[in-house]
């Protein structure tokens, strides 16, 4: 994607990041919070022009991550 800032490519980049973990992963989900995150991560992504979004993505991917560090204790703990 051309237009980018230096600062917002790498936030850009990150999100991708969080969309290929969730895709590999989409079938564990069923929390409404963690999907309506991907959701509102999505909407900035696929965003012809996602410039102005940009700014929301480093809280949307630290509560991607909450939501998933959770998920991923929850399918850990011990039966």
């Amino acid at each position: 994607m051309k237009g980018f800032f230096d600062n917002q490519r790498g936030k850009y980049d990150d999100a991708l990041r969080r969309l290929t973990i969730f895709a590999k992963n989409r079938t564990y989900v069923t929390d409404q919070a963690f999907l309506d995150t991907v959701a509102a991560i999505e909407k900035v992504v696929k965003n012809i022009e996602p410039y102005a979004q940009i700014r929301q993505l480093p809280a949307l991917c630290e509560a991607f991550d909450d939501h998933f560090l959770a998920l991923i204790e929850k399918e850990c703990a011990p039966v």
